[in-house]
């Protein structure tokens, strides 16, 4: 039997190097710690999020996380983690992207998933990176 290549065997072979691209969106108490985690196993990685507030606080090297620690942040970006806006395109960049965003529970108790396809959304926005290690695109 004959196998076809497919759209996977590139991302793979990134990912064995690692030179995939991971953008992580919504860089809160689960996907922060991700976005540190793939920059530790030294893939290249940029969290994102649609809070101008979020980003800044992150660019300045300090966290927004209770359990995160500011140096923690810094050792990260130093380490080569990149902060995003959601203001020029990049996702073409992007080899994988993964999304945690909030769904806290609604009046009825059920989860609000809103966060959900806005965030699926905002990997189609355009973006503008800014790698912080350097202060420049």
């Amino acid at each position: 039997m004959v196998q076809t290549p497919s759209m996977a065997h590139p991302l793979l072979a990134k990912i064995h190097d690692p030179a995939a691209v991971i953008g992580v969106i919504g860089p809160g108490y689960v996907a922060l710690p991700l976005a540190m985690e793939f920059v530790h196993a030294d893939f290249r990685a940029t969290s994102d999020d649609v809070s101008q507030r979020v980003m800044n606080v992150l660019m300045a090297g300090r966290s927004h996380i209770t359990d995160i620690l500011h140096q923690v942040v810094q050792e990260a970006i130093a380490a080569g983690l990149r902060v995003a806006t959601v203001v020029a395109s990049r996702i073409g960049e992007y080899d994988a992207i993964s999304s945690a965003v909030p769904t806290p529970r609604s009046r009825t108790r059920d989860p609000d998933l809103t966060a959900v396809p806005a965030a699926a959304s905002a990997a189609t926005w355009p973006r503008r990176a800014c790698d912080i290690r350097r202060g420049s695109d």
